[in-house]
């Protein structure tokens, strides 16, 4: 009979326990983030809506406008306060051009994160730990750091939402972060609900092969299986449509058309139709020029009888004072006054370029009054230019396309340098809000609490304050 009185003790008191944990947070909702987050009562909290007559600001020593100030300079949403403990969670927001993290792969992740450390360093908070954290709705990049003096203890998770960067940093300045505030902070991270789910471009999922057509110009490709039309990260001019590998995540695939014709002056077209301007017109110069890069990096190939300019680029994305090199395989034609760019991102040596190939060698341009010739036994791209001619009429056949060239590679730099602030690749989140210079703290010897750094005592149990000298 004591068993069962025991045993059913124990039941009550794990059933209170549980309907105390579920009623041991307050939810904050921040509309401009677009979440809702559940924050542990055990903390005190400030956000830009907190009423101005709060005791909250009298405990910490500032007015609200005071402390609003701070929130804006450091884009700062909500502060939850330990009562008990020497710590505080920050969550802050700053816009980004990424849709969304669920866009790239772990390993580009990482990549980004490897890529933060130097950042972090520089500002005095060196990452010592970085790593993936799933969350039901979207992914975080986890970052340890610390300070150099080791008085701050930092976990922060990053994650980007709707073109919005979202941090929520728990910081321990109590020395090194204890299992128990790791929870803490995941618990926290774990319960926020943001108003929409982000879309994830990258799902595993199996898909068939489909035609893209271009509106514009009537040129199609068949997109090979497994390959899908993705969202730009922003609205983008100069290219036309993305597509993301289902199965390899962070590779994708570029396509664009120009018309340079319509780019040409009255004055530059005199002489010239739009048939003119057509694949034999292409120098690795030009398409060097083009990418900025040096002609040892342009080679010719050919897929479907249509011979391409290949361009081999190393680009340096940089983001927040971050340069990260990413690596691009572009192939370039031009046919009928239109210029075809197709790009893959990564090299012919990486496991998904069989794909890229197989998507070029579809293509289908529209048929054109006069046709160009080319038949992939062209040799434009190796003239030379020394030969001499003993009939003056050879020199005029010769000359007109040189000016031609002249004349499309005129318009060709004119219409990258009025581009040159849209990014030819569609790559990488922005580095994260980097941690703010903290503050002087003082913090009471008996109980921990958080003081102003002008108390003489703790407003929570009394103690005085003893300054050290």
């Amino acid at each position: 009979m004591r068993k069962i009185w025991i045993l059913a003790a124990l039941v009550i008191l794990l059933v209170s326990l549980s309907i105390s944990a579920s009623a041991a947070s307050d939810t904050y909702d921040l509309p401009e983030l677009e979440l809702q987050v559940d924050i542990p009562s055990e903390y005190t909290v400030i956000t830009r809506d907190t009423p101005e007559n709060s005791p909250i600001f009298s405990q910490i020593g500032k007015t609200k406008a005071e402390t609003m100030k701070l929130f804006e300079e450091e884009k700062i949403y909500l502060k939850a306060i330990s009562n008990t403990y020497k710590e505080e969670v920050i969550v802050d927001m700053v816009e980004d051009d990424t849709n969304s993290l669920s866009m790239y792969s772990d390993s580009e992740l990482l990549g980004f994160a490897e890529s933060w450390v130097d950042l972090f360093r520089s500002l005095g908070y060196p990452i010592y730990k970085y790593d993936i954290y799933q969350h039901a709705q979207t992914r975080f990049i986890r970052l340890y750091y610390t300070n150099t003096d080791q008085t701050l203890h930092a976990l922060q998770y990053y994650t980007v939402y709707n073109n919005k960067q979202i941090n929520i940093t728990f910081r321990s300045y109590e020395g090194s972060l204890s299992s128990r505030q790791e929870t803490t902070i995941k618990t926290i991270v774990d319960g926020i609900q943001f108003d929409n789910a982000p879309s994830s471009t990258v799902s595993g999922e199996d898909t068939k092969p489909f035609v893209y057509t271009d509106q514009e110009t009537g040129t199609t490709f068949t997109v090979p299986a497994n390959w899908k039309q993705a969202e730009f990260s922003e609205e983008r001019e100069f290219l036309d449509v993305k597509f993301a590998s289902t199965k390899e995540p962070g590779y994708i695939i570029l396509y664009s058309s120009s018309d340079l014709w319509s780019e040409l002056t009255p004055a530059e077209k005199i002489g010239f139709t739009r048939e003119d301007i057509n694949n034999s017109m292409l120098t690795k110069e030009l398409v060097a020029q083009m990418f900025s890069t040096t002609p040892d990096k342009v080679s010719v190939v050919y897929y479907n009888g249509k011979s391409y300019c290949k361009c081999d680029i190393e680009q340096t994305v940089e983001t927040a004072g971050i340069k990260v090199p990413v690596a691009m395989t572009i192939l370039v034609y031009m046919d009928n006054g239109w210029l075809y760019a197709f790009q893959f991102g990564g090299t012919s040596d990486d496991a998904r370029y069989s794909d890229f190939e197989s998507l070029v060698k579809s293509v289908k341009y529209p048929a054109v009054s006069a046709e160009t010739g080319d038949d992939g036994s062209n040799a434009e791209y190796d003239k030379d230019y020394n030969t001499s001619y003993n009939n003056p009429g050879d020199i005029l056949l010769v000359v007109l396309p040189i000016v031609a060239v002249v004349v499309i590679g005129v318009v060709i730099y004119r219409k990258i340098q009025e581009k040159r602030q849209e990014k030819m690749l569609d790559y990488g989140p922005s580095a994260p809000q980097a941690p703010a210079a903290t503050e002087q703290r003082d913090f009471c010897r008996k109980c921990g609490q958080l003081l102003p750094s002008d108390s003489v005592f703790c407003h929570f149990c009394g103690t005085k304050i003893e300054k050290e000298s």
